[in-house]
């Protein structure tokens, strides 16, 4: 019995249909990639407002704080974690045994790999919403004083490895900074960062939205009290 074979030029051809398909189909690919990543990020967000509207409800409208009073490389950051962790199903006893990954405080697209394991690329509004209670100037913040919650940040991502230098400001990576205190813009997911905002939803923006403010205060959205 003959067996049919493929000849040369046969076989050549059928590789340059494959490879222009595969052309085709790859910008699909890499776009279907990137909504899954960005629907997680939010869902993750949006477990991570809930977590602290949960807090105010058993704390007398008292929000949570960024960091603990700490010291060495880490700052006491991520405390915000901590205190959430009920809500969020943490186990820690601590701020330093707090592990992000596989959790709803590690978000898909991030890359924290040589970082402290309690990083997972969403920080919190300290300046605003409380720092440490054991800084005056700073002191736990309820949420009775925001009068417009909806265009309030109080989670997102945080910076990306790619724009601050990681080895150097590690704590930098648990929380968020105002406009006029930034470091580079937020880009997580290619062009936009997700937000949670102090009323519950969720939304991605683009950084230079945000940086612009409203009514010529350009820390508008960070604010608590407008």
């Amino acid at each position: 019995m003959k067996v049919e074979r493929f000849t040369l030029v046969e076989f050549l051809f059928l590789v340059s249909i494959l490879a222009i398909l595969f052309s085709l189909i790859s910008p699909s690919l890499k776009s279907i990639k990137h909504q899954s990543t960005l629907i997680h990020c939010k869902n993750n967000n949006k477990n991570l407002i809930s977590g602290v509207l949960l807090y105010t409800e058993d704390f007398d409208g008292w929000l949570p704080v960024a960091a603990e009073f700490g010291t060495g490389i880490t700052h006491g950051t991520m405390f915000w974690v901590y205190e959430l962790r009920d809500y969020l199903n943490i186990l820690a006893s601590h701020t330093e045994q707090i592990v992000a990954k596989n959790t709803v405080t590690e978000c898909p697209a991030s890359e924290f790999d040589s970082l402290p394991p309690k990083y997972g690329g969403y920080g919190y509004n300290y300046a605003y919403l409380g720092y440490t209670v054991k800084h005056a100037f700073a002191s736990r913040k309820n949420i009775r004083l925001s009068n417009n919650p909806k265009e309030t940040i109080t989670l997102s991502d945080s910076y990306s490895v790619k724009d601050v230098d990681e080895a150097l400001l590690p704590w930098k990576f648990g929380y968020i900074y105002e406009t006029t205190n930034s470091i580079a813009p937020y880009r997580r997911h290619v062009d936009s960062y997700n937000i949670s905002w102090l009323d519950g939803h969720v939304s991605a923006m683009i950084w230079e939205e945000i940086a612009l403010g409203k009514f010529s205060d350009v820390n508008w959205y960070f604010k608590l009290t407008k």
